[in-house]
């Protein structure tokens, strides 16, 4: 059965597709052109069809979604598709990463609106019966790397990092959202 894993050439996708060949999984990259991914099992896939997703998606033992860093109306019409393809193909589970938006905190200054991409992504696959799970990271310590973030701290000794003092947060890798994932 094969793990088919968005995202796998980009920064959470990756770490997790490489945990499952070392785990001896048949896990593919869901990527828009095979050609640029090297020394990996690929399937092209986009994620403005939902045929192309169902026929990734069929026979499927696993899927890890997360959403693309695009335009928002893009992200939602990607969400309703991915959703609409798990729906139709079936595949036995899906993880989906809420790549840092808050979906499970109502009264946060952070969540996620009810009609964002991410929050209807869960729940449209939510209602399609298939075995879901969601990893919701808050933060990750390789944003602490971003040039915006890292640069004040060389020049100026200064973490300029948009949290409020008096909001608890937790910090993921990108490895710990891969090791989530893959149990």
């Amino acid at each position: 059965m094969t793990y088919v894993i968005h995202g796998a050439t980009g920064a959470q996708g990756a770490p997790l597709l490489a945990r499952l060949i070392r785990s001896s999984k048949h896990a593919v990259a869901a990527v828009r052109n095979i050609s640029a991914i090297k020394n990996v099992p690929a399937i092209a896939v986009d994620n403005g069809s939902v045929d192309s997703l169902i026929e990734a998606y069929r026979g499927a033992e696993g899927v890890f979604v997360h959403l693309p860093v695009v335009a928002e109306v893009d992200r939602l019409q990607y969400a309703q598709n991915i959703a609409q393809a798990i729906a139709l193909a079936q595949p036995k589970r899906v993880v989906i990463s809420t790549s840092g938006w808050v979906v499970d905190e109502p009264d946060s200054p952070l969540q996620s609106p009810t009609e964002s991409a991410i929050a209807t992504l869960i729940r449209e696959v939510r209602q399609t019966g298939v075995s879901l799970a969601v990893v919701a990271p808050r933060l990750f310590f390789e944003n602490l790397l971003n040039p915006v973030v890292l640069g004040p701290v060389k020049t100026q000794g200064i973490l300029c990092y948009p949290l409020r003092a008096d909001y608890p947060v937790s910090w993921s890798s990108h490895l710990d959202v891969a090791e989530v994932v893959e149990r």
